[in-house]
């Protein structure tokens, strides 16, 4: 469907079929993530290529998390678009709405804000503003992977930063 509405549309379409979707499911029913073909992301066109690269880094980044925390049973996403989601099994996919707050909140607690959606709020999804420097990017990244190994590994929060997230809500 992406592919489609590449060839049809360009950028735009794809943009508009993204957000229609949410980056959801449409997103995972591709596979786990999305590769564009060269002739769409090249040098020739800095800005779409900057995209392009973008997304790899964030797909590395993401997948690295992906391969030391169990939690992460998915990693998907478009280029600057990216979302993992949280099971509380690999095998049988159950939600982890828990975690992925808990993550949210840690993460905020931090500086970084973060976005859950999915039909069980378990993914956590980024759209990073194009604005963004690779300084900005790596901070969030630094972050995220704080977030998830406190959560992740420790199994909760501290209450101090517990406390920290119910003054900011």
């Amino acid at each position: 469907m992406l592919e489609e509405a590449l060839e049809q549309g360009g950028w735009e379409a794809v943009s508009k079929f993204a957000q229609q979707c949410g980056g959801e499911s449409a997103l995972s029913a591709s596979g786990p993530l999305l590769v564009l073909p060269s002739s769409v992301c090249d040098e020739a066109n800095p800005a779409r290529f900057g995209l392009f690269v973008l997304g790899q880094h964030l797909a590395e980044r993401f997948h690295a998390f992906q391969s030391s925390y169990p939690q992460i049973g998915d990693v998907r996403g478009l280029g600057p678009m990216i979302a993992m989601e949280l099971v509380k099994d690999r095998q049988t996919k159950e939600p982890a709405s828990d975690l992925t707050q808990q993550i949210l909140d840690t993460a905020r607690s931090h500086g970084l804000l973060l976005m859950k959606a999915g039909l069980y709020g378990n993914v956590i999804r980024v759209l990073v503003p194009l604005v963004a420097t690779e300084k900005d990017i790596d901070e969030a990244l630094q972050i995220l992977g704080s977030a998830l190994e406190e959560v992740l590994r420790t199994g909760q929060t501290s209450d101090a930063q517990q406390s920290a997230v119910r003054e900011v809500k």
